[in-house]
């Protein structure tokens, strides 16, 4: 073997001797399973609360949260804990002020117990009342909240310029078809497709049939239309006024059906 070669397998043996000396101090300095890392009683060596990985010999500080270290000794309860469980020392405990409760199911207090709350109406039962056709309200027949309604029941008199020009269209369709009785069949046709397009349209309008019916029987157009209720219930609130004018949709009154309601209890833990 060359000298070189000597020298280098001289300086790897040496390596190796440093790195396993190394490993082995690090070994000795570690703390047992049993003692604290100069070798004292773990019961004796000073830990955190927040941090059990730190172990002093002597009280201080935490290196890492800075609270006041405590004995080992003084957070052992003499049984291991599991993963759910907390050890707090005497002076832990009172500065925590925990205090247990057996838990058991109370007897009916005497009397009943009394509780604050409010009754809320069932949200599924609301209704709008809308004006089907756009006009001047002329008459509301309902003018007060908490006043029972009908389904069906006229809520409301409408004056509609569109509904008059449609009815006095349907009134000439009908008289136009009564003149044409005794004519051409040809002619009386084309008045019953008049007449029944001009129904269509007030029925396209929002008009009943049978409503649509006493137009075509009157001697006169009408001028005014009743909008009547589609639920039955009592009004929550309502929201317009005599003379004022609405656009289709427009909301009218706030129904509700009141026979079920909420009652909803504000109640504290300890009377659950």
């Amino acid at each position: 073997m060359s000298a070189r070669a000597t020298r280098a397998a001289a300086l790897v043996a040496a390596l190796l001797l440093v790195t396993a000396a190394f490993g082995l101090g690090r070994c000795t300095a570690a703390p047992t399973p049993g003692g604290g890392p100069d070798g004292a009683a773990a019961d004796d060596s000073y830990t955190c609360s927040m941090h059990p990985q730190i172990l002093r010999p002597e009280p201080g500080e935490c290196p890492i949260c800075g609270m006041d270290l405590v004995l080992v000794s003084s957070l052992q309860a003499g049984e291991p804990l599991a993963a759910n469980q907390v050890a707090l020392s005497p002076r832990a405990r009172a500065l925590a002020g925990v205090r247990t409760v057996r838990v058991a199911r109370a007897s009916a207090r005497a009397g009943g117990l009394r509780l604050s709350g409010r009754v809320a109406l069932d949200e599924t039962s609301e209704r709008l009342v809308t004006a089907w056709i756009g006009g001047r309200i002329e008459r509301l027949h309902v003018r007060v909240t908490g006043a029972p309604v009908r389904r069906g029941q006229t809520v409301a008199t409408l004056y509609s310029p569109e509904i008059y020009a449609a009815a006095r269209d349907l009134r000439a369709a009908a008289q136009q078809l009564e003149r044409l009785s005794g004519g051409t069949a040809l002619a009386r046709t084309a008045a019953e497709a008049t007449l029944a397009s001009t129904r269509e349209r007030l029925r396209l309008l929002g008009v009943p049939a049978a409503e649509i019916d006493r137009m075509q029987a009157r001697d006169d157009a009408a001028r005014r239309v009743a909008i009547r209720s589609p639920v039955a219930g009592t009004v929550l609130e309502r929201l317009t006024t005599e003379g004022a004018y609405v656009t289709p949709g427009a909301p009218l009154y706030r129904v509700a059906d009141l026979d079920t309601l909420w009652v909803q209890l504000d109640a504290f833990e300890a009377d659950l």
